[in-house]
């Protein structure tokens, strides 16, 4: 179709289709058309289609973009071809930080299947700091692609090499490499790596980079403001930290998120993420008040949904959480409060989907949340357990028949069944029974 046009079709024509099939997912094509650029250029000795950097970035991103498996490799042969053609002459096409920095981002993609890959990444940064022009060093997007790579890769060192790297960009900057100014995006990064880390003292190391960005803002930097997003992942790394007092330090950031809201901050707000993980944070501190403390955050998020402020609803995260604390907690009605938080799921949840265009809501109970249920029985004294048990997966199972796909027994929810009926207590009657219960299951688990 374009070699019939009146006009020739020239770079800026053949540049704006690679963007059209990258922006649609087509690296393949993006790439056909490249080739079909050199091609056209080698023969009729460039012409106004000779591939510039611009187009290889292009072609770059799309492969790194991509789910496609090979994606890494190809971004990897594409950039050596540019680096060929440079070195042949043709200085157009010569790789700059975009071309290096999508490469990084492609070998982010395949980091998790491939160890050496924040090895490979570390490589590529050496040799753009090594290199005295501008636009071929590292910028600030550069180090947060590095960071992304060592957190995607899962290797123990990746939470100590995100705040070395934070470090060493305020050095350069300070240096004057300008270009390395740190932005709230590299911590915000750099604090997900502590938050995904089994490393000691995440939790106050994540909070140690929130107050440094504070600090920062406060002096004026608006670069480094913290959002609801910084808030949320030191939250998480606290959580997720194995300090006593992480649910405590957890929920103290949780209500200077609600102070700085107080206080006209447009750049944090408390969230169902927020709530949510703190919530984690108590089931996971396994003290014996972190039933209560999870209970009493859910209940201000049911309180905060009543007056409509939908951005802090508890959904079905948030409700299971809460049970598995209470699970955590080994109180005597723990059982019961689990069980009451699934009413109140069951009963929000219908009136959520009443008033809701799609009949559609989050804060119903799914299998995990069933499961969960289950297990609070299966932990629990009381005398006729499998009786409980059988209840529970009876009613699972007709919920799952009347149409709600997302409380599908599962084999796990069997297992813990199981488990709870050989867990029966009481006389010889009980004990029969709750095996009968069990034969019956197997029969039902084979037949289907």
């Amino acid at each position: 179709v374009l070699s019939m046009a009146s006009s020739a079709p020239d770079i800026v024509t053949y540049n704006t289709l690679l963007n059209i099939a990258a922006r649609a997912g087509r690296p393949e094509t993006a790439e056909g058309i490249l080739d079909g650029m050199i091609e056209k250029s080698s023969r009729d000795g460039g012409g106004g289609v000779k591939p510039d950097v611009v187009s290889f970035n292009t072609v770059l991103s799309a492969w790194a973009k991509s789910k496609n498996p090979k994606g890494k490799l190809r971004t990897e042969q594409i950039l050596l071809r540019m680096q060929e053609m440079y070195e042949n002459g043709d200085t157009s096409v010569r790789p700059d930080r975009a071309s290096l920095t999508t490469v990084i981002t492609a070998i982010t993609s395949a980091a998790r299947s491939d160890g050496s890959a924040p090895i490979k990444a570390e490589r590529i940064v050496d040799r753009m700091e090594a290199n005295d022009e501008l636009s071929l060093r590292p910028d600030v997007v550069t180090y947060t692609s590095l960071i992304k790579c060592w957190n995607e890769s899962g290797r123990p060192r990746a939470a100590d090499r995100a705040e070395e790297i934070v470090k060493s960009l305020h050095q350069r900057y300070d240096d004057g490499h300008a270009e390395c100014k740190p932005d709230t995006l590299v911590y915000n990064v750099a604090m997900n790596a502590l938050a995904k880390s089994d490393a000691p003292n995440t939790g106050e190391r994540a909070e140690a980079l929130l107050n440094r960005m504070q600090d920062h803002y406060y002096a004026g930097d608006a670069d480094l403001a913290p959002t609801t997003q910084s808030f949320s992942t030191a939250i998480q790394a606290w959580a997720r930290s194995k300090n006593p007092h992480g649910a405590t330090k957890a929920e103290k950031l949780l209500q200077t998120m609600h102070d700085l809201e107080a206080s006209g901050d447009g750049n944090v707000s408390p969230n169902t993420i927020a709530y949510s993980t703190c919530i984690l944070a108590w089931r996971n501190s396994r003290r014996s008040d972190a039933g209560e403390r999870a209970d009493a955050l859910l209940e201000k998020m049911e309180g905060y949904q009543e007056k409509g402020l939908t951005d802090l609803k508890p959904n079905a995260i948030a409700y299971t959480n809460a049970m598995e604390a209470w699970i955590s907690s080994h109180q005597s009605n723990s059982l019961e409060k689990v069980e009451a938080i699934l009413e109140r799921m069951i009963e929000r949840s219908k009136r959520e989907c009443e008033y809701s265009e799609s009949g559609y809501s989050d804060s119903a109970p799914t299998t995990t949340t069933i499961n969960v249920v289950m297990k609070a029985i299966q932990n629990s004294s009381h005398p006729t357990k499998h009786v409980k048990a059988e209840q529970l997966l009876n009613r699972m199972k007709q919920l799952y028949e009347d149409g709600d796909s997302r409380v599908k027994p599962n084999i796990r929810t069997y297992n813990i069944f199981f488990s709870a009926c050989a867990m029966a207590e009481g006389n010889s009657e009980n004990r029969q029974a709750a095996f009968s219960l069990v034969v019956n299951a197997l029969i039902e688990l084979q037949d289907s």
